[in-house]
């Protein structure tokens, strides 16, 4: 990189010496080794400039997708700046896969693990109710539905005279809509 690691003075006819091993700071893509001098050493004759050569090595950074808590998942080595692949949405028996926890970069930046967030399947009863001015009310129909704890109940309003509709979600249960 240009740098100067060390000017001596050495007398004409003596053997210069580097009395530690250069070193080179790692960047986000390589860390360096050092592996030579770019040129032998010989006994100081004129002035001399030694380049240090280094032996550059990719930095792996690990990219895990964390399919279930730690039980199954899948582990890609990504060099700095390599794409980074997506794996096809998981699942999970009696779930629903959600999101990963996380916003997934494009490219690998850094060792990142992303974990996967699912909803609870549940099954719900959605009862279309006639309620009457008096105060009584009458189930028309009841329809089996299934779906996830993180989103709302879906319905379609029933047509039939006098009824009243009320859209339900899962956190508003009530007795409309049973589990």
């Amino acid at each position: 990189d240009g740098k100067v690691l060390r000017s001596i003075k050495v007398k004409h006819g003596a053997m210069p010496v580097y009395e530690v091993t250069p070193i080179k700071a790692a960047d986000k893509t390589y860390t360096y080794e050092f592996k030579s001098w770019d040129k032998e050493i010989v006994v100081c004759k004129e002035n001399a400039t030694y380049t240090a050569v280094y032996t550059a090595k990719y930095i792996d950074y690990t990219i895990t997708f964390d399919f279930a808590n730690g039980e199954d998942a899948l582990t890609t080595n990504y060099h700095y700046g390599d794409a980074v692949t997506v794996p096809e949405n998981p699942t999970k028996e009696g779930y629903t896969f959600i999101r990963w926890d996380k916003e997934i970069a494009e490219t690998c930046e850094a060792s990142e693990t992303y974990v996967a967030v699912y909803a609870e399947n549940v099954e719900y009863t959605v009862k279309h109710v006639k309620k009457s001015v008096f105060g009584y009310s009458e189930v028309m129909e009841t329809e089996q539905k299934s779906g996830h704890k993180q989103t709302d109940v879906t319905t379609f309003k029933k047509e039939y005279d006098d009824l009243v509709y009320i859209d339900y979600s899962l956190d508003d249960t009530e007795t409309v809509v049973e589990f």
